[in-house]
């Protein structure tokens, strides 16, 4: 496989960490694969990549199967229609500092396992995910991975440009080799914070 045919596709690593939700509540993990289009033979090979309309057919089964946009990641779902009722609101803001603020704010109503938050200071934005518990939680780490990439997306739809990210952070805990972070936000990782999070 080409650089540039690796770029359009997702590691199988991420299959994995997507999946944890479902292999935790005990679901059938080859059914969920086969109605999103990945054989399951390729979990057992560490270098495989899905395309990115299998990823996406896997997050809309997984949507489906568990009734929940973070896919049985966190202590409780987060109820389907959440993140379109969000936009909803978000479109009105007339700013992304307003908008990022009203987001983070109605999710901390829906969320329990960590808590998202905006600092600005001297023109740097971040956005940390910041969680309660201190135990180390696979599940959970992997919603706040996702949560940080996609209020990075809607952030960049917002304002209809994508962000320049100065630095995603991750704990240490939390970069793997798999990692495709800095390819997703387009800046470094760095793994010595204690939250998920990005600045920009």
């Amino acid at each position: 496989m080409t650089r540039a045919t690796a770029r359009h596709t997702i590691s199988i690593l991420q299959v994995h960490q997507i999946l944890q939700g479902v292999v935790h509540r005990g679901l059938d993990v080859s059914a969920i694969l086969r109605r999103a289009g990945i054989v399951a033979a390729l979990l057992e090979s560490p270098l495989s990549r899905v395309t990115q309309a299998q990823y996406a057919a896997l997050i809309r089964v997984l949507r489906r199967v568990t009734r929940d946009e973070l896919w049985g990641l966190c202590s409780r779902p987060l109820p389907p229609g959440s993140f379109a009722n969000a936009c909803r609101m978000l479109i009105h803001c007339n700013t992304l500092d307003e908008a990022l603020r009203t987001g983070f704010g109605f999710y901390r109503l829906l969320l329990d396992d960590f808590r998202p938050r905006l600092t600005v200071r001297d023109e740097i934005a971040t956005v940390r995910m910041l969680r309660k518990e201190r135990d180390c939680n696979p599940r959970a780490s992997y919603a706040e991975r996702t949560f940080s990439f996609f209020t990075y997306g809607l952030g960049s739809w917002l304002v209809a440009r994508r962000i320049p990210v100065e630095q995603v952070m991750y704990r240490p805990i939390d970069f793997d080799a798999g990692s495709e972070a800095d390819r997703l936000f387009q800046a470094p990782v760095i793994a010595h914070y204690p939250w998920v999070g990005f600045a920009f």
